[in-house]
């Protein structure tokens, strides 16, 4: 009888050994699933970061771009001349008025109501010749 004993304290033993492995292992997958969870939502981010940093540096180009653009003595003298009216000696400076101003200003073309097609040039032909 003690042998019987014996031997289910010992499957009984094992059983409860197994149930803590598997526990454990379990443990251990959630664990790590969190973690490979957390490494992919990472990976996204460094990837929208480094396409925000992309923006911005195109961004920046353009930016630096119009900057020496700016400072050029061409944009200088473009400047002076449209915005403040200047000119160099000896220069006229000819302001005209607005787009729009212009258009209504400028003669309008006659539209004829009852204006026939021209004639084409075959027919001109025919006639000259017969």
């Amino acid at each position: 009888m003690k042998q019987k004993a014996h031997v289910k304290s010992a499957s009984f033993l094992a059983r409860i050994w197994r149930v803590i492995l598997v526990l454990v292992f379990i443990g251990v997958m959630l664990t790590v699933s969190r973690g490979v969870v957390r490494l992919i939502s990472s990976g996204n981010r460094v990837n929208v970061a480094r396409e925000n940093l992309e923006e911005v540096k195109y961004e920046q180009d353009e930016l630096k771009a119009q900057l020496e653009e700016v400072n050029s003595d061409f944009y200088r003298e473009k400047a002076a001349r449209d915005q403040l009216g200047l000119a160099h000696p000896g220069e006229t400076v000819i302001v005209l008025p607005e787009e729009s101003l212009l258009r209504r200003l400028s003669p309008r073309l006659i539209e004829q109501e009852n204006l026939e097609p021209p004639e084409p040039n075959w027919r001109k032909w025919a006639k000259l010749f017969f």
